[in-house]
């Protein structure tokens, strides 16, 4: 008996799993395509964490996504943020670079 509630329990799991990225693949199919997210970081060492965890969540969502990071915290080093996001395929401007970026 109670194998069997288990064994309904995880099949209701997986089917309301694979209708939400069904759902979210349809939704968002039109926005998947040549998305640039600009994130500012202004207080990397507190919420550090918390940047990983939204990119992750991102780049899950959608699938050719470029995104940028940009170095407002004047307290930590740029060579910092690119070694905390190398592995994440993230590209990391200072300051300066983005304004440029912006300008043109």
């Amino acid at each position: 008996m109670f194998v069997q509630i288990s064994g309904w329990i995880l099949f209701l799991y997986g089917l309301l799993s694979l209708i939400q990225d069904l759902v979210t693949e349809f939704t968002y199919k039109k926005f998947n395509k040549n998305i640039k997210i600009y994130i500012c970081i202004k207080d990397f060492e507190n919420e550090f964490e918390n940047f990983e965890r939204e990119i992750s969540r991102l780049k899950w969502q959608f699938k050719n996504i470029s995104i940028n990071v940009v170095n407002f915290d004047e307290t930590v080093s740029d060579d910092v943020i690119k070694n905390f996001f190398e592995d994440s395929k993230v590209n990391v401007y200072s300051k300066k670079e983005f304004c440029e970026i912006k300008e043109i």
